[in-house]
């Protein structure tokens, strides 16, 4: 197997071919590894907009993962809004559990980083036929190639999910549509939560000035605009609307924006969490190990009404999932968007993940 080590975040990076059953092994290192691999995905396969069904994803491996012979815990990491599969990496997660590790804060686990890339600039880790089956390529393809390739403990009880922003939606959102998958769950800073008051639908409305032709043109959109058109791609899909292939959230009236009222309940009822997706976790007969709702205050935000929104939210989803009678915990911390201490996420999965 062909392979070149890089150095990234205080971490060994292998970029490895995708070989199945297969984990490269790098020289000897007192500080865990980042693996580079790519999975071609069945569930991505086939989708209306055309996106790529072969993936670029990263695997952290702790520093004991080449001598030690031992099966690890593994937790899926997904990426926010714009991001891509890296970025958790360089935000430093491997260093950070490298040193909590090494001061036995926390035991070693394996962590994997997915790309959630769409051409209708974002996926959510949702599925649609607009999008392709963004559901099934985490948690069927991609946790099937990962523990067929690296020593991980494959069951629920040692597999969690964490994101944060787009990401903690989408942890939100498969953790209670697939607790048989995974058996603890992080959602931080998830922005989907009470869309219905959300005053960022208000102001993408106020800014929308065109109608996109094709995908291409929703770059071209304002990034809250961009995020909007990207949720009816997941959730408001219409094989009969080429090129986009979805119905838009937005409608020029006489010159002037406003909300299309029947795509933004699909879009709410899809996208947050709090709707279907909790009555889909009590109808199933297995329960979580731990689910932790980790929010910031967000007091710095600079729109509008937003810092309140997001406070708000939070503590709705707390309540609702207390009301629905789900164990969770609830933190709150004074901080801004997904800019929060991943220390005691880290430790969390450490103490709820079977090892």
């Amino acid at each position: 197997m062909h392979r070149q080590s890089l150095s990234l975040v205080g971490v060994s990076l292998v970029l490895a071919s995708n070989v199945a059953g297969c984990a490269p092994a790098p020289a000897a290192t007192a500080q865990g590894t980042v693996v580079r691999a790519e999975i071609k995905s069945a569930a991505l396969a086939d989708n209306l907009i055309g996106n790529p069904d072969t993936r670029e994803y990263y695997v952290y491996l702790p520093p004991g993962y080449y001598t030690s012979g031992k099966r690890y815990p593994v937790v899926y990491a997904l990426h926010w809004y714009g991001g891509h599969a890296v970025q958790w990496i360089e935000y430093g997660l491997p260093g950070i559990m490298d040193n909590l590790v090494g001061q036995g804060q926390a035991r070693e686990m394996i962590f994997v980083f997915p790309d959630g890339d769409s051409k209708s600039v974002e996926s959510w880790f949702m599925s649609s036929a607009t999008i392709g089956d963004y559901e099934a390529y985490i948690t069927k393809d991609l946790v099937g190639k990962i523990d067929s390739t690296y020593r991980t403990l494959p069951g629920r009880n040692s597999r969690g999910i964490m994101g944060c922003s787009m990401g903690g939606t989408a942890a939100f959102h498969l953790g209670l549509r697939y607790p048989d998958v995974f058996g603890v769950v992080v959602s931080m800073s998830s922005p989907t939560l009470d869309l219905e008051h959300d005053p960022r639908w208000q102001m993408a409305a106020s800014q929308y000035q065109f109608n996109p032709q094709t995908v291409g043109d929703l770059l071209r959109y304002d990034f809250h605009d961009a995020a909007r058109l990207s949720m009816a791609a997941v959730a408001a899909p219409n094989p009969g609307k080429p090129p986009l292939y979805f119905d838009l959230p937005f409608r020029l009236v006489h010159g002037r924006a406003e909300i299309v009222p029947e795509v933004f309940d699909k879009i709410n009822n899809t996208l947050d969490p709090l709707q279907s997706d909790i009555r889909a976790y009590l109808g199933q007969p297995v329960r979580w190990r731990g689910f932790m709702i980790y929010d910031d205050t967000n007091d710095s935000h600079p729109v509008p009404g937003v810092s309140a929104h997001s406070v708000r939210a939070s503590r709705l989803a707390d309540q609702v999932l207390t009301q629905a009678g789900i164990e969770h915990e609830f933190r709150q911390i004074k901080g801004t968007h997904c800019d929060l201490s991943i220390t005691p996420v880290i430790e969390f999965f450490d103490t709820r993940l079977m090892h």
